[in-house]
């Protein structure tokens, strides 16, 4: 899958002039996390509630001298990320992922022929896998350890489907970290677990768990 397919086409965005109060506003009123900096219809920079948060400071009023936190008087051009990382419409998400992840950020802006087509973001992408894995559908989940031979995962997912079951998805995992034995986690959806369990069982493969 791309990231055109899922990325967040209503963008908010902000100027590097605007007030770091007025993009604090934005990110509340519309309950968003990060906000690209646009200027002449270019991306220039990102801005987050993270960065944000580093504005607030302290101050005491009051009889009783309690403190309340009040926005320093600065541009988002002086809080924002310059040159941010960013993606295509055509990226594929897995590859977006990996950027968040290895960069630690929470956001991608999507551009396309130099102009901010999107944003992706970390809730996005694990919408896009939770779909994917079927985890929010009713279905089981069951982990075997299949044999290390070409075929052997097309074979497993004839055996469950011979049982009446629907592979909903199939992922390699490592079932023994301590061995690194690799394993597949399959979600199914239908079929009777325990006839799937003995069907693989009875076929030599190896069943680690099964998650009603």
């Amino acid at each position: 899958m791309i990231v055109g397919k899922i990325k967040s086409r209503k963008l908010i965005t902000v100027s590097p002039q605007d007030t770091v109060g007025q993009a604090f506003s934005l990110i509340q009123r519309h309950k968003v996390r990060h906000l690209p900096v646009v200027r002449d219809g270019k991306l220039v920079g990102i801005i987050t509630d993270r960065d944000i948060r580093q504005a607030f400071v302290p101050v005491r009023s009051g009889q009783e001298g309690r403190p309340r936190y009040v926005l320093k008087k600065l541009r988002v051009s002086e809080l924002m990320t310059p040159r941010p990382l960013t993606v295509t419409p055509q990226t594929d998400v897995v590859e977006a992922a990996t950027l968040l992840n290895q960069h630690r950020i929470g956001g991608l802006p999507v551009v396309e022929n130099g102009k901010l087509v999107g944003i992706i973001t970390v809730t996005d992408i694990v919408n896009v896998f939770i779909e994917m894995l079927g985890i929010l559908h009713l279905s089981i989940r069951l982990d075997v350890v299949l044999p290390a031979k070409t075929g052997s995962l097309e074979k497993a997912v004839e055996l469950i489907e011979a049982q009446g079951a629907e592979v909903m998805s199939a992922a390699l995992t490592f079932g023994d970290r301590r061995a690194r034995v690799p394993s597949y986690s399959f979600r199914l959806r239908g079929g009777d677990p325990d006839q799937i369990v003995k069907a693989l069982t009875a076929a030599g493969h190896r069943v680690l768990a099964v998650y009603r």
